[in-house]
């Protein structure tokens, strides 16, 4: 599996407006560490793959067949890049804490599903809420 140097942000914040209450936000990034796929080289597989031409029989017994590596897929068949923002309400006493947190992400990049295509755009959009309760004795 091949995998890149990636560089991510992320900066957050936390306000209190009263002292039991605080409004927390953030925004960070999700680049991808895998390589990048290109349509181009996945139609090129692909037909590779569907023609028989990326195989090789070494016998008359068609069990044995040479498949070169770089013909072969890939075991991590996306690449996306996000970057998403987070909203969080929190109320917190001595004994009871008690926080919600909303967190949007979109980002976009390309999948191969199935090997005998070429790849997809890939469009991703999450939205998520978490409430989270805690007790300190």
């Amino acid at each position: 599996m091949y995998r890149k140097a990636t560089l991510n942000h992320a900066l957050g914040m936390e306000f209190f407006l009263r002292e039991t209450f605080s409004v927390k936000l953030g925004y960070y990034t999700n680049y991808a560490n895998s390589k990048e796929i290109k349509w181009g080289d996945s139609a090129i597989k692909s037909f590779l793959a569907n023609t028989g031409q990326n195989s090789l029989n070494l016998s008359s017994d068609p069990v044995a067949i040479y498949s070169p590596s770089a013909l072969s897929p890939s075991s991590r068949t996306e690449h996306v890049n996000t970057s998403g923002y987070c909203l969080g309400l929190s109320w917190s006493t001595a004994r009871i804490s008690i926080t919600m947190t909303l967190i949007r992400e979109k980002g976009k990049g390309a999948s191969q599903i199935i090997d005998s295509q070429p790849s997809q755009v890939l469009r991703l959009d999450s939205t998520s809420v978490y409430l989270v309760a805690s007790t300190h004795e």
